[in-house]
This record gives C-alpha cells, sequence and structure tokens, in this order.
C-alpha cells in the first residue's frame, strides 16, 4: 500500500471510528460529515505536496482551490470564524452564492485539466459528467449532489488510467457517498 492509499484509508478508518465510538456511546451513528470536506482538503495539501510534476500539481491546485470555495460556502465552517449575528447578515449576502458559483467554475475547470478529452467518446463522457456536476448544484436536483466524484472515479478507473492522486477522488467521492447516506436514512 502506498502512501496515498495509506492517507486515504487512515482518513476513512478515523471517520468510521468516531461514528463508532458515538454509536457505541450514545445508541445512533452520526459521521462528522460537515468536516468532511475539509478532511479531503487537509489529505489533498499532503498530496500537493507528493506531486513530483507540474500537471499534477496544477490539477490538485485546482481541486483544493475548489474546495476552499466549498469549505467558505457552508456556514458550519464559517461559525469558526464569525459570530452569530455578523454570520446572519454574511449568510443573507450574496456572498455564499458567489462561493457557490466560483467553486462550481473551478471544479469545471478542474475536470478538464484532469480528464482532456481527445476522443470523441472521451468528450461525450465529459460533458455528461459535466452536465452531472451542473445539474448536482441546482436546487431541485440536490439529491445528485453525492454522485459526481463517484462517476468521476468510475470514469478514471475504467480508462485504467490510475495515478497515485486519484486517490484524493476516491476519498471525495467516498465521504460523499457516505455523507449521501447518512442524509438518506436521516429522513
Amino acid at each position: 500500500m502506498g502512501r496515498e492509499a495509506r492517507i486515504v484509508f487512515l482518513s476513512l478508518l478515523t471517520i468510521l471510528l468516531y461514528g463508532f465510538i458515538i454509536l457505541l456511546e450514545k445508541g445512533f451513528l452520526v459521521l462528522p460529515f460537515p468536516l468532511f470536506d475539509s478532511i479531503v482538503f487537509i489529505a489533498g495539501i499532503r498530496f500537493l505536496f507528493w506531486a513530483d510534476n507540474r500537471k499534477t500539481r496544477l490539477v490538485l491546485g485546482l481541486f483544493l482551490s475548489a474546495l476552499l470555495f466549498v469549505i467558505a460556502s457552508k456556514p458550519f465552517m464559517l461559525e469558526i470564524f464569525i459570530d452569530g449575528q455578523n454570520l446572519e447578515i454574511f449568510i443573507a449576502s450574496i456572498w455564499p452564492d458567489v462561493f457557490k458559483l466560483v467553486h462550481l467554475l473551478l471544479f469545471i475547470v478542474f475536470f478538464s485539466a484532469l480528464i482532456r478529452p481527445k476522443k470523441m467518446m472521451e468528450w461525450v463522457s465529459f460533458c455528461l459528467l459535466l452536465a452531472l456536476l451542473i445539474a448536482s448544484q441546482m436546487p431541485m436536483m440536490d439529491f445528485l449532489l453525492f454522485v459526481p466524484f463517484s462517476v468521476l472515479v468510475l470514469y478514471l478507473y475504467l480508462r485504467k488510467a490510475m495515478l497515485p492522486i486519484y486517490y484524493l477522488f476516491i476519498l471525495k467521492a467516498s465521504l460523499d457517498l457516505l455523507e449521501g447516506v447518512m442524509m438518506l436514512f436521516s429522513t
């Protein structure tokens, strides 16, 4: 097991162990899903230090920039830095929507830098993936929010182009699916 796989495995194991301890103490399973993007961001910084070529650094930089805007658009994370009244003013302003738009645009650029389609079938797959990403941001289709990175990982696996940095995307897809399952069973 390489160092990339090890950090992903330890991240997932830590999250599941946290949920298991809550299960033993309280009698119900709760995972720290508001912190999932922060965990991926921290692991991504480590992956950025391990990156050896310029293209990998560019792809990781785009991914981490997009994650930074995702984190900045979540009220749970902003509560750490902003007090209650100012947080309400900030949430009522246009800035959270601007952050969501910027993170969507950065993810689109990230997907195009990662996949770089050349053949017709790659273009079709790329366009479908972008359509899924854009559709997941619409309020009526927010149930798709947990799917785009799983589809991306599946696409990269089927292309048989697995690089060590793809473990970071596997971590993001796993945490998105865990969050989706938690939301599904909480309703």
